[in-house]
């Protein structure tokens, strides 16, 4: 095979997807905290499912990348998940403008993908998916020619990959301490791997996988429509129809006949054939009898209704926009309502168990109108979500504090609670991250598996202190684990607060002999006990 073009790409991408989704656990087993916090390998399957989603059906290269790069990056979850969405976009980069390509225009495409990612990432470190993927191009595209094969690209790309992915451990300590390969670069191997069985005429059979979608909490109801509403201004209709020649002759199908249609159904007619395709707009207050009309000539790509009534309620609410929302992301029903209560303006129900993404904090940024923005992404995995998001949106007003844990939000939201509302943005920044330095974040949790981290030996079933992104200490007995590693908080001696987030399975008991414990150990700090009902950690606390 010489060329590829857009129906091709997306063919080796679905199966390239469905060898990763097929190995997504292996993926993630290969994480080297053994913590389920936002596993890569499902990162990974959700971020290039989003962009095949968003693949049209065509020819054009470029078109078809564009779907992709699109889709990826609203959908990017984790940073193995946004990282692997720069490699794509690099990728349309290099095709936008192109019909097809043959092998070494592909190697172009590649070379430049790896560019856009390091590019993306701040401080990018080697031995990670990066890395597999510079290695990868890099050291074969000069025996990359003309008369190279696509299949021949990829047999060679995969073997070096594959060789630069069993470096990983040297060139990062902390996956030869747990002794695991770079998980992102693995998955991205697999991905490859796919493509090539593709051309191989080897299709992949996707086994089940069940996505879990992630919700946002809000502190209001935008559906301000009910049992006793009027329908004042009828329906936002949008759609785009396939044309089919088993329904209409496609080449000569009267569109100026099918707009009158339209008019005399509703107004604001917005209506053009693109090629074998037709886009619609229109608003209506009978939008069954429309669609029954398109579908005599074809089938939906994609369909949106939306009822005015609501939109003239948002609108209003627009001029009553905000000067500041919050945003932040949490898990657990305690936590959610406690950040609330705080004022803080949406919470999106995420995290630790299920990485956020972009298109999440683009949602809730577009629903809640305002001048400024804050956002608490909570973990390390969703920094790069919520920056590709802002990047996206190309606002500046959009302001990303890098907490890395629900404590540090905690203590961050404490003082937005204490602002005046009329003070301008950069001293509400600054208020913030003064609540938030000098944060120590302390989460207890065990360990699923056995493993080799930061210098300690860890079993299944062992609880794990983490200090600061760093396991420090492991016990079988809780309490005792919690106490132990208070002691080696940096400068306890100085600290004013201690405040416990308490996990879904903690008992009331259990809470109360804890607190006393440390009231002994630390009677000269305050201690306060939240239960947040979170999933994976049975503590998160914050020391400050």
């Amino acid at each position: 095979m010489k060329e590829l073009n857009g129906f091709l790409y997306k063919r080796m991408l679905e199966n390239g997807l469905a060898l990763l989704a097929n190995d997504e656990n292996r993926i993630n087993a290969l994480n080297v905290f053994p913590v389920p916090d936002g596993d890569t390998g499902t990162n990974m399957r959700l971020t290039l499912e989003g962009g095949i989603n968003n693949m049209p059906e065509d020819e054009s290269l470029s078109a078809a990348a564009k779907g992709l790069s699109r889709g990826m990056l609203l959908g990017a979850r984790g940073n193995s998940g946004v990282i692997l969405s720069q490699l794509f976009k690099g990728q349309y980069l290099y095709f936008k403008d192109k019909e097809c390509v043959d092998a070494f225009g592909f190697a172009e495409a590649l070379e430049q993908g790896y560019k856009t990612a390091y590019n993306a990432v701040i401080h990018p470190a080697e031995g990670t998916i990066l890395t597999v993927a510079r290695e990868g191009i890099h050291l074969i595209k000069s025996y990359i020619n003309y008369s190279t094969s696509l299949r021949e690209l990829l047999i060679a790309l995969i073997k070096q990959m594959e060789l630069s992915l069993a470096n990983t451990p040297n060139l990062l300590p902390v996956l030869k301490d747990a002794g695991v390969i770079d998980s992102g670069g693995a998955g991205l191997v697999l991905i490859y791997k796919g493509m090539l069985k593709y051309l191989d005429n080897e299709i992949v059979k996707r086994n089940d996988v069940v996505v879990v979608k992630a919700s946002a909490a809000t502190s209001k109801n935008r559906f301000d429509f009910d049992e006793n509403s009027d329908l004042i201004y009828g329906y936002c209709t949008e759609f785009i129809l396939q044309l089919q020649t088993k329904k209409v002759d496609v080449n000569n199908f009267d569109i100026n006949q099918f707009i009158h249609y339209l008019e005399s159904k509703g107004d604001s007619v917005v209506c053009f054939k693109d090629d074998t395709r037709v886009k619609v707009h229109v608003h209506t207050f009978t939008p069954g009898d429309i669609l029954n009309e398109a579908q005599k000539y074809g089938e939906f790509i994609s369909l949106k209704i939306d009822n005015m009534s609501i939109q003239n309620n948002e609108m209003k609410n627009e001029e009553k926009k905000k000067n500041i929302v919050t945003i932040a992301v949490a898990n657990g029903s305690g936590v959610i309502n406690e950040f609330k209560s705080f004022g803080c303006d949406v919470v999106i129900n995420g995290g630790d168990k299920f990485n956020t993404s972009s298109q999440e904090f683009i949602m809730a940024i577009k629903a809640n109108p305002a001048d400024d923005y804050i956002i608490f992404p909570n973990n390390k995995n969703i920094i790069l979500a919520a920056k590709q998001a802002k990047e996206i949106l190309g606002n500046d007003n959009i302001h990303i504090i890098e907490t890395k844990s629900v404590a540090e939000c905690y203590f961050g939201l404490q003082m937005t609670a204490l602002d005046d509302t009329d003070i301008k943005i950069d001293e509400h920044l600054e208020n913030i991250k003064e609540g938030i330095d000098g944060v120590n974040t302390l989460l207890i949790t065990r360990a699923i598996r056995k493993s080799f981290v930061d210098g300690i030996e860890i079993n299944g079933g062992d609880y794990m202190a983490i200090l600061d992104g760093k396991i420090i200490k492991t016990s079988l007995n809780r309490d005792d684990l919690v106490l132990e590693a208070l002691k080696l908080v940096p400068e306890i001696d100085e600290k004013a607060i201690i405040s416990i987030f308490t996990g879904k399975n903690i008992s009331e008991e259990e809470i109360e002999e804890l607190n006393n414990k440390i009231n002994e150990d630390y009677d000269y700090i305050e201690t306060g006990i939240i239960d947040g009902k979170q999933d994976i950690y049975d503590f998160i606390i914050g020391i400050n």
